[in-house]
């Protein structure tokens, strides 16, 4: 677990805690109604915008609106879909579709959100409308279905999801209309392959074994029929011929979390020398944003390393099932960097015997506070705090008393901004309007994310998620024996806790906003590195000073 400021209760902020908005009279909604669409009410913080847009509708977007509604009993998956497609008319709308994307596959595999947007597609070209009001449609479906590809490739890696799709992309590329989307969905397909999003949750592959158990074979036949089927392209050897031969947006992303995984192995600390007076030394030397901006690097390496599915595994899945996934590997190393530079604070501080000596140290570690707070590096700044705010750092009030008031001072302020006060108010302020790059403050947002998950049903009307894959699994086998393996799975008497979900949405789009601003290229600062990864720190959280001291005197 993170070191940090400790809280009495882990209660979300009034910000992540808000409720869905109104989605009334959407001007581009999806025609034929035989489908049964479900509204979301109005709540108290509707903007008033939107609620003048309600007040008098356009009679001909009225007729196009899906109404979808969530209640107290949920939402349907239907309605889900009609809203991730439906053209957004708020900020909360604007949201939905990341925040969908995101975190669908908790109650959904992506052979059925994708028969979704298909099904909906060809609604539209069967509908009684203009022309140029049916592309406008199409165009922004198809516009969604590539930026869910471009994010989440792993999706489409399972065979039977690809082949769905590329039929669909060549049915498309005959229209001259849709040619370009086409050839810019296979491009991000060419490059799909299997990753930790394949299987995870409710996956393509745990639903094909469903349906061909509910087509009476047997479950040893099924696990063959599984393991036979046709293997997922890799990247280079699925390219098409008539692929686009630019690098594809799925592809770049893919190039980016794979470049920052790799530096953010090389940052693992491998304790090669013993912390001594040189390293002492060497860190009272180095420039203050020296040592801020190494520190802002090697953040901002783990950070981008890290997916937003990558979170709600690692705060969902239990310690044995988070083994299968590589990917979380890029979290714990952001969590063991925190803790890592919490405690080399308290090391450095801790190392020398005399109180002048300490409080040397102490003034340089929150004047390198300050400078990541310029940067906004809330990461870094938090694994400070918690190192100086150390049992054993704490209670050196000789040292403290040495410190000078204007530092002290400015750290307080510091303590603030970070402090747990009303569920970190002050640092969720200066998080939502920091306009350029920055880096979160890990252990807070985690904390939202397992409150969340922990504290809410996914599913109304089941009483464990347990339960509801079993429906789910048993509706499967259902929709395969009357409908070839088509139709509505979903079962409708179950129904979606939304609002759980947008409450680890706010969190996983204020972290995807981030990741897309970058910082500018530090250069890499070789001395503060190896202090970091190299020296050997002691990892207690009440460490006595003259254990400590004579640990490192053996050293020198």
């Amino acid at each position: 677990m993170m070191r940090g400021p400790t809280t009495s209760t882990a209660e979300p902020s009034n910000g992540l805690a808000t409720k869905s908005r109104s989605q009334q009279n959407l001007p581009d909604a999806i025609p034929n109604a035989q489908r049964q669409r479900h509204d979301f009410d109005k709540t108290s913080d509707t903007d008033r915008g939107d609620a003048d847009q309600s007040a008098n509708p356009d009679p001909e977007d009225t007729q196009l609106t899906p109404k979808i509604s969530q209640t107290d009993d949920g939402v349907t998956f239907e309605a889900l879909v009609d809203r991730l497609l439906a053209q957004p008319m708020s900020k909360s709308d604007n949201k939905f579709q990341a925040i969908f994307l995101a975190l669908y596959r908790k109650f959904a595999a992506p052979c059925q959100l994708l028969d979704g947007i298909i099904e909906r597609f060809d609604e539209i070209a069967a509908d009684d409308l203009p022309q140029i009001t049916k592309a406008h449609h199409q165009l922004r479906h198809l516009n969604i279905l590539e930026q869910w590809i471009s994010q989440y490739p792993g999706d489409f890696a399972y065979p039977t999801t690809r082949k769905a799709l590329e039929k669909f992309i060549s049915r498309i590329r005959q229209v001259r209309l849709y040619s370009v989307a086409a050839r810019e969905l296979q491009a991000n397909l060419d490059v799909s392959s299997e990753d930790d999003d394949t299987d995870w949750a409710f996956s393509d592959r745990t639903l094909q074994r469903a349906r061909l158990v509910g087509d009476g074979l047997s479950k040893e036949v099924v696990g063959l029929a599984i393991s036979d089927d046709d293997p997922p392209l890799s990247p280079k050897s699925g390219r098409s011929p008539s692929a686009s031969t630019s690098t594809s947006s799925s592809q770049a992303m893919l190039n980016i979390v794979e470049s920052a995984s790799r530096q953010a192995r090389q940052l693992t600390p491998s304790p090669k020398v013993a912390l001594s007076k040189i390293q002492w030394r060497s860190f009272m030397e180095h420039p203050d944003d020296v040592i801020a901006k190494e520190l802002t690097r090697q953040d901002w390496t783990i950070f981008t390393s890290i997916r937003p599915r990558d979170l709600i595994r690692h705060v969902s899945l239990s310690a044995n099932d988070k083994k299968k996934y590589r990917s979380l590997s890029n979290v714990q190393g952001m969590i063991d960097h925190f803790n890592h530079i919490s405690y080399m604070c308290t090391n450095l501080i801790l190392l020398r015997d005399k109180p002048k000596h300490r409080a040397l140290m102490l003034e340089k570690v929150m004047r390198v506070a300050r400078e990541l707070r310029k940067l906004n590096n809330y990461n870094s700044l938090g694994a400070i705090l918690a190192g100086v705010n150390s049992s054993a750092v704490h209670r050196l009030s000789a040292t403290k008393d040495l410190i000078p008031k204007d530092v002290h001072r400015d750290f307080m302020k510091l303590e603030i901004l970070m402090g747990s006060q009303k569920s970190h108010f002050a640092y969720r302020l200066a998080w939502e309007n920091t306009p350029g790059e920055r880096i979160p403050y890990l252990p807070l947002h985690r904390r939202d994310l397992v409150s969340a998950s922990e504290g809410n049903r996914t599913f109304i009307g089941v009483d464990s998620d347990q339960e509801m894959e079993e429906r789910w699994l048993a509706a499967a086998a259902s929709s395969s024996s009357s409908n070839g393996g088509k139709g509505d799975i979903v079962d409708g008497d179950i129904r979606i806790n939304w609002k759980k979900f947008e409450i680890l949405g706010e969190g996983i789009v204020s972290i995807q906003r981030a990741q897309r601003v970058p910082y500018p290229r530090f250069q890499v600062c070789d001395e503060v590195r190896s202090l970091v990864v190299d020296t050997e720190i002691i990892r207690d959280d009440d460490v006595s000073l003259p254990f400590l001291f004579h640990h490192n005197s053996t050293k020198y």
